[in-house]
C-alpha cells in the first residue's frame, strides 16, 4: 500500500508507477500513518465463498527526502509523526505480551532518501541528531538511500523479502496485532487506519508558534519555510496575524518578508510575494482576495 498523498518532485502517481512497472502489485490509499505498509489477503473460512480477510503486516515506512525531514522538524510535523508511530510500536508491543504468538515484533523503518548536501535549512547536526534519535530514543530502524531509484529498489526487495517469509513461515510470523484498551485485535486496513488517526496528535508539547506553522502549511502555496519565516518574522500566532492582516499595510508587509533559503540566517532569495499574502490575509480573514 501507498499512500496517495506521497509524491516525488509533486508527482503523487510517480513511485506507484514505478512500482508497478517492475511488477509489484500496488494500491492507494490514504494511510493513517507512514506512507508505505504491505497487507496480506487470505481466503476467510468463517465467510461466504471467494471472501477475503485482510491483514495489516507488521512493516510500516515513513519515507523522507532529506529536505522534507529537515522542513518537517522545523514545522513540527517530525515530533507528530514520531508521537503517531510510537504509540502504535506501543499498542504492538502490549498486544504481544497478552498473546505471544499472534503476532511478530513491529518494523519501523523511516527511509531517508537524499545526502545532507541536499537541504540547507537546517545545520548537518540537527539532522545527524534527529536520526539518532529515531534509532536511539524510537527504536525505529533508519535506511538511507542516495536517490528514488535506489528508495523504490529497497521497497522492492522489501516486497519480495516478506513474500518469502509469509511462504516459509506463515501468516502468524507477519501480521499485525494492537491493543486497544486491553483487547487484542489483528487490524486490516481501514481499521489500521482508524486506529493510527485515532491515536492523535502529541500537541501538548508543541508551542503556539509551531501550532500556527502547521496550519499555515496546511494553505495552498505555503511551504514550511514560508510558514516559519511568517512565524519568525511577522506573527507567532493566529490571533496577532489577523489583527496584522486586517489592515493593507498589513497584507503589505507579509508580502515582504523576506524567506531565508540558505543554511545561515539572513540569507535569502525570494519573498512571499502580493500573491500568497492576500490569499493568507483572505483565509483567516475571511475578506475577499480583491477587496484586501
Amino acid at each position: 500500500m501507498v499512500d496517495q498523498r506521497e509524491r516525488h518532485n509533486n508527482d503523487r502517481s510517480y513511485i506507484a508507477q514505478q512500482l508497478t512497472t517492475i511488477g509489484m502489485r500496488v494500491e492507494l490509499s490514504q494511510l493513517g500513518v507512514g506512507d508505505f505498509l504491505w497487507i496480506a489477503r487470505a481466503k476467510d473460512p468463517s465467510g461466504p465463498n471467494n471472501t477475503f480477510k485482510e491483514h495489516v503486516l507488521n512493516f510500516i515506512i515513513e519515507r523522507k527526502a532529506m529536505d522534507d525531514l529537515a522542513s518537517s522538524i522545523i514545522d513540527g510535523r517530525y515530533k507528530e509523526q514520531r508521537f503517531r508511530l510510537r504509540k502504535i510500536l506501543g499498542d504492538q508491543l502490549k498486544g504481544h505480551e497478552l498473546e505471544p504468538q499472534s503476532a511478530s515484533r513491529l518494523h519501523v523503518v523511516y527511509l531517508i532518501e537524499g545526502e545532507q548536501s541536499r537541504q540547507s535549512q537546517l545545520p548537518a547536526k540537527n539532522i545527524e541528531n534527529a536520526l539518532v534519535r529515531l534509532q536511539v530514543s524510537d527504536q525505529f530502524q533508519v535506511k538511507t538511500t542516495s536517490s528514488i531509484a535506489q528508495s523504490i529498489e529497497y521497497l522492492v526487495n522489501m516486497t519480495r523479502v516478506l513474500q518469502k517469509v509469509l511462504q516459509e513461515k506463515g501468516l502468524n510470523y507477519c501480521k499485525l496485532a494492537l491493543c486497544d484498551n486491553g483487547d487484542l485485535f489483528e487490524p486490516n486496513l481501514k481499521q489500521f487506519n482508524l486506529y493510527a488517526t485515532k491515536s492523535g496528535v502529541d500537541q501538548r508539547n508543541l508551542t503556539v508558534s509551531q501550532l500556527f506553522a502547521r496550519q499555515l502549511c496546511c494553505i495552498n502555496g505555503c511551504s514550511p519555510q514560508v510558514a516559519q519565516a511568517i512565524t519568525e518574522q511577522f506573527a507567532s500566532d493566529s490571533y496577532s496575524f489577523i489583527s496584522k492582516v486586517s489592515t493593507e499595510k498589513g497584507v503589505e508587509e507579509l508580502g515582504n518578508i523576506r524567506i531565508p533559503c540558505g543554511r545561515f540566517k539572513g540569507v535569502s532569495v525570494r519573498r512571499v510575494g502580493p500573491a500568497l499574502s492576500k490569499t493568507l490575509a483572505s483565509y483567516y480573514t475571511g475578506s475577499p482576495r480583491e477587496q484586501i
